[in-house]
């Protein structure tokens, strides 16, 4: 068709939006019949998907969806639109989602084939989004077989060596990966790179991409001489009109910034540098701008790419101007954070780096960037700045992966490799000079920990006997930019709401803790016992249902706490919830993300329910795919909870401390850290799995709430028999601090969150 035509000429000329506006145009006219314009739109949704126009894409996969149907003379338009569906998915980071298109699109090329159609074009185009799924995921092996078995079918590649080279590319960009790691004397990244490059048929455009990695790689080993040649080679490749912005050109930039800085010996080189990487992630970062945010996140900060040249600006900065100078990359750091998903509104927040003015005496700002090469650590506090260079990020993961397994069960059940772990991650994240820093401060905001995989921070020993989260009030900020954010707290006494019971036959997420319906182990009301009965309000039982939370007045000195069942959908983006009572607004009781878009909330929420804070990886993007975020934007200030399973009956002992804090006027952050090291020097509770498994999200460090008042006691006989009831109770289920003697590990038998 001429609108085809015209669209590939004008995409190859970078006249993009042109070309879409054409194939819309062509789509729209009276007369095309439905095959034609799903074809059209299924054409102009990968434009769109080029763009990052993703809600536009995915609205015009949809209605080629539609106009498509399910027979089979439709069946090659449906494999690309389902494997545009798929990519669209993998570059908004949603691997489980592409997942299953692709696998949609591996199966109507499979049926193509056995009809005895061609489908060599098709098949080629499934492997290849095939083989950028397995590098989302991380799955180097997986990479490896699909790349092996797919070229040996000699049939499909023959005519096509190209694009045989371009699988090979991507087979080399797994190896340079797990090499990072390794290390080998000889490199097969390279050897695959630099085979796949030799292909005569292989467009310029797809040669920049691997020389660029193959400088990399060979700058890793020491070879100076040959990373300037790669590196010469790609740069001479780009495309001047394509501008700064392009991401190869940042990359560019910082491979030769870490160049200079390894090699070059006069300021004047180390200067050069420094001006294109600037100019390159200047440029960069003002083309992300105009890209939408996300709801669900996958900023600035995902790609490995964008983290090395902050890394290496970083390096100059330091290098060339001093203290002075990692003054201003903080500053950059914080510019490039507001590109996030979370980021406040302009008139709550500030456009520059505080340096230490918004903290208190006793405060430190950990700000954390996993980078290829190198992990950095800055630590701000009120008078000082100072920086350190960790290990690069894959070296974390080992001991990482370690302690997480460790803690998705109680103590009882492992060995004592998960403390090992734990120590000597500890290690990595914290040398000595930085403990020493860090040890002078009684509370600490963390920002950037979401660049590595899940893990609690507060669970790593601190000194003899104590926990990070029993010695340190921590909260953890979305972006810098949130930092001071918020609108001031009310300071009223607050109404605590509390959520629990609900009546459900939905199944919880598996390795819960938390009790089995109809078996609680608490009355809902003596988690909040720590308010005068007329500021407490328990939604339990068949009231424990979403009309009952939209229709709660919640006010600006409230509390809410949600203590249920929590549960998982991977088939979401926002992938946690929790279990409530059936209603008519709700039938199957089951809560996600979507479901709180219009539900005002209170400054702080507690959520007790299992794994409730997990969810998709987001890089320097915290929290936008989660509940917290979520519970952010409806207008919480701070959110705590777990991305692990939960004991029910020291989850609920840390919740009663906690409350008793936070009526005593404590900060959110003071108040966890308190209730943590109560519960720590009880028998049977001292191991991080039963009290630093639950975080706090958003501005923790300032009091929310005035110190409630005391509780009218009433006649005095009436507390009297009280407490002798509670005594007498007391005495035969607990011993004299008030918490269980030891924790049951029934519990983990039971149904889970």
């Amino acid at each position: 068709m001429q609108a085809f035509r015209a669209s590939e000429r004008l995409a190859f000329q970078g006249h993009v939006e042109s070309a879409i506006k054409v194939l819309q145009d062509a789509a729209s006219q009276s007369g095309m019949n439905a095959r034609q314009e799903g074809d059209l739109r299924v054409r102009a949704a990968e434009y769109l998907r080029y763009l990052q126009r993703f809600p536009e894409s995915l609205s015009e996969l949809k209605t080629a969806e539609t106009l498509l149907g399910t027979g089979p003379e439709t069946d090659s338009i449906r494999c690309e639109l389902y494997g545009v569906r798929g990519q669209v998915y993998l570059d908004t980071g949603l691997p489980d989602l592409a997942m299953g298109w692709l696998e949609r699109e591996q199966d109507l090329v499979t049926e193509l084939e056995d009809r005895g159609e061609t489908a060599h074009l098709a098949r080629i185009s499934s492997n290849l989004r095939s083989a950028h799924l397995a590098l989302a995921r991380e799955d180097y092996v997986e990479l490896e077989l699909l790349v092996e078995e797919a070229l040996a079918d000699d049939t499909t590649y023959e005519r096509y060596p190209q694009e045989r080279a371009k699988l090979m590319i991507r087979l080399g960009l797994g190896w340079n990966e797990m090499e990072r790691v390794t290390r080998p004397a000889q490199s097969a990244a390279e050897a695959i790179l630099k085979d796949a490059l030799a292909e005569p048929k292989l467009a310029t455009v797809e040669k920049t991409y691997p020389e660029l990695v193959l400088a990399e790689s060979t700058m890793r080993r020491g070879k100076w001489i040959e990373a300037r040649s790669w590196l010469d080679s790609a740069r001479g490749r780009m495309d001047p009109e394509m501008g700064a912005a392009a991401p190869k050109f940042l990359m560019a930039a910082t491979f030769a910034a870490r160049c200079a800085l390894d090699t070059e010996t006069s300021e004047e080189g180390l200067r050069r540098a420094l001006t294109d990487l600037e100019a390159g992630l200047h440029a960069f970062v003002a083309r992300w701008r105009e890209v939408p945010k996300r709801p669900g996140g996958y900023g600035f900060l995902e790609f490995s790419d964008t983290r090395a040249a902050l890394s290496e600006l970083h390096r100059l900065r330091k290098r060339l101007f001093g203290k002075p100078g990692e003054e201003s990359f903080l500053q950059t750091l914080w510019d490039v954070q507001a590109l996030g998903a979370l980021t406040p509104a302009a008139e709550h927040s500030s456009s520059d780096f505080p340096l230490g003015h918004q903290l208190a005496d006793d405060q430190a700002l950990l700000i954390f960037l996993p980078a290829p090469e190198r992990t950095h650590l800055w630590i701000v506090t009120s008078d000082q700045h100072c920086s350190f260079d960790l290990p690069q990020e894959d070296l974390f993961e080992e001991p990482r992966a370690a302690l997480v397994r460790a803690l998705q069960s109680p103590p009882t059940h492992r060995n004592g490799t998960s403390l090992q772990a734990a120590v000597k991650l500890q290690q990595m994240m914290f040398p000595a000079a930085a403990r020493q820093v860090l040890s002078r401060a009684r509370r600490w905001t963390v920002s950037g920990l979401d660049v590595f995989p899940e893990f609690p921070l507060e669970a790593l020993p601190w000194d003899e006997g104590t926990w990070i989260g029993t010695a340190f009030a921590l909260d953890h900020l979305p972006s810098l930019p949130f930092l001071g954010s918020r609108p001031p707290a009310s300071l009223n006494q607050p109404t605590a709401w509390l959520l629990c019971h609900p009546e459900s036959d939905q199944p919880p997420s598996t390795g819960s803790s938390l009790p089995a319906q109809g078996n609680h182990s608490s009355d809902g009301r003596e988690l909040l016992a720590a308010y005068p009965r007329r500021s407490q309000r328990v939604l339990d039982g068949p009231d424990a249902t979403l009309s009952s939370l939209f229709n709660a007045p919640f006010g600006d000195s409230d509390i809410l706490q949600i203590h249920t069942h929590g549960i998982q959908d991977t088939s979401r983006e926002f992938s946690a919830g929790f279990l409530l009572s059936p209603c008519p607004k709700l039938p199957d009781g089951m809560l996600f993300a979507d479901g709180l878009a219009s539900l005002r909330l209170p400054p702080l929420v507690i959520l007790t329910s299992c794994r409730v804070g997990s969810q998709r990886r987001r890089r320097g993007d915290a929290y936008s795919a989660g509940l917290a975020g979520v519970f952010l934007k409806q207008g919480a200030q701070a959110v705590c909870l777990s991305a692990f399973p939960l004991e029910v009956r020291s989850t609920e002992e840390l919740s009663r401390v906690f409350h008793q804090e936070i009526a005593a006027g404590r900060a959110p952050a003071e108040a966890m850290r308190h209730a943590r090291a109560t519960l720590s020097r009880v028998p049977g509770f001292e191991d991080p799995f039963y009290h630093s498994l639950i975080r706090v999200v958003g501005e923790g460090q300032q009091p929310l709430f005035a110190k409630a008042s005391a509780r009218s006691p009433g006649p005095w006989w009436l507390v009297l028999i009280a407490v002798a009831v509670v005594a007498g109770a007391v005495s035969r289920k607990r011993p004299k601090s008030g918490f269980p003697s030891r924790p049951s590990d029934l519990s983990l038998n039971d149904s889970s969150s």
